[in-house]
């Protein structure tokens, strides 16, 4: 009996472990097994692990001893570590303990079009039920329904696109990860080119779940308004982000759009430098749908120099870049892997294509394959997921 079959006889599954194994049974179990529960992901200890992975707890398994009996741990690790880790397990009283095999988890790790489309789109479907507060039935039969959709060949399922609208800015942000303080002058780019490069991937893909509107600072972009009012009346984008430093208000012509169901306010967190009570006390003055991203402290892209790293580690980082799943990025006609990379493209930083362009000719094998590639030379201009990564403070301007 193979593991998905063994977990889903238990109404609440454990995983134990954190780590690459750990990541990688999670997203497999999240995405192509919804109807199994991951209660938690069980680390021995806290320290040095994520205190999330997935929107999954991660917690020390001493804290789920109430468990013991009810649930079925299984441990995302490998070779002497399994052995180590049942014997911490059974001495912890756990009844029910299973674990992950090396061809199993060979199977679920090079499996890249799973990891790289199906499961970001699924991911997002669930997201998207759990915002609409949709019950637990029709939450399953949306994500059954998505999986089978994505899996299909003749068809292309975006779950995320972010479009950049300029590169204006309110801010000039010393660790950007756009890169927004670098171009001079900063502009609105052509919303014809945008508007046209959305009308042919739109024509070519089934859905596109969320579409992101960026800047530079988005409020400051004489392009928003046209570009929501063109994004509101396509039946296949489903929901449409705003993400905004918090900065400005939008205009009183933008309002009504704002309200519309479709579309979402994203305030980042900018730490001291901006005071978000303002554009939070906007949207709830007007009844605009809104979200604080609360991220603490920023993890520094690094400067935009070529750091000569070999295939196989930028494979590595682009493999744990959570842009690289959710972040492919419009930028003057051309989709790259993220918002970073058509920055380093258009400031002339990054040399390599790296991107598809968008014309009429573009057919849906390509668009699907550039989804599920597994390298992004942007990576190696980007210190974001390398082991030695460095935290600072939020919004540090030059």
């Amino acid at each position: 009996m193979d593991i998905v079959s063994i977990l889903s006889k238990h109404k609440r599954v454990i995983i134990y472990g954190a780590g690459t194994v750990g990541r990688t049974v999670v997203e497999k179990l999240t995405y192509e097994n919804p109807e199994i529960d991951i209660f938690a992901i069980a680390v021995t200890q806290k320290d040095d692990n994520p205190d999330r992975i997935l929107d999954i707890s991660v917690v020390c398994i001493n804290d789920l001893l109430e468990l013991k009996t009810e649930c079925i741990v299984l441990i995302a690790a490998l070779g002497q570590n399994q052995e180590i880790i049942r014997e911490h397990l059974e001495k912890l009283c756990f009844k029910n303990i299973c674990c992950i095999d090396n061809k199993t988890y060979d199977e679920w790790t090079n499996n890249i079009f799973y990891r790289r489309y199906v499961h970001p789109y699924i991911k997002t479907v669930k997201n998207l039920c759990e915002e609409n507060n949709l019950d637990l039935c029709d939450k399953e039969r949306y994500v059954k329904t998505a999986l089978k959709n994505q899996r299909n060949q003749c068809t292309v399922n975006i779950p995320r696109l972010v479009i950049v609208l300029g590169t204006k800015c309110s801010l000039r942000c010393k660790d950007c990860n756009n890169l927004m303080p670098h171009f001079a002058p900063q502009k609105d780019l052509d919303i014809n080119i945008i508007l046209t490069s959305l009308k042919i991937i739109l024509s070519k893909v089934n859905i596109i779940l969320r579409c992101e509107l960026i800047g530079g600072e988005p409020f400051l972009s004489k392009n928003l308004k046209e570009a929501i009012e063109f994004l509101i009346a396509k039946q296949n984008v489903y929901q449409i982000e705003i993400t905004t430093n918090g900065t400005l208000l939008p205009d009183s012509e933008l309002v009504s759009l704002l309200q519309n169901s479709k579309v979402k306010v994203r305030v980042s967190d900018y730490g001291k430098f901006v005071k978000k009570t303002r554009i939070i006390d906007f949207c709830k003055k007007n009844k605009i749908n809104h979200q604080i991203l609360e991220t603490g402290y920023w993890i520094s892209p690094g400067g935009v120099e070529k750091r000569g790293r070999d295939r196989e580690k930028i494979e590595k980082y682009y493999k744990s870049c959570i842009p690289g799943y959710y972040c492919k990025t419009l930028f003057d006609g051309k989709i790259f892997s993220c918002a970073r990379a058509a920055s380093l493209y258009a400031l002339g930083y990054m040399k390599e294509k790296d991107y598809i362009d968008i014309n009429e000719n573009l057919t849906i094998d390509q668009i699907r394959e550039f989804w599920i590639k597994d390298f992004s030379m942007a990576c190696d201009y980007c210190d974001i997921t390398i082991e030695d990564k460095k935290y600072v403070m939020p919004a540090i301007q030059l």
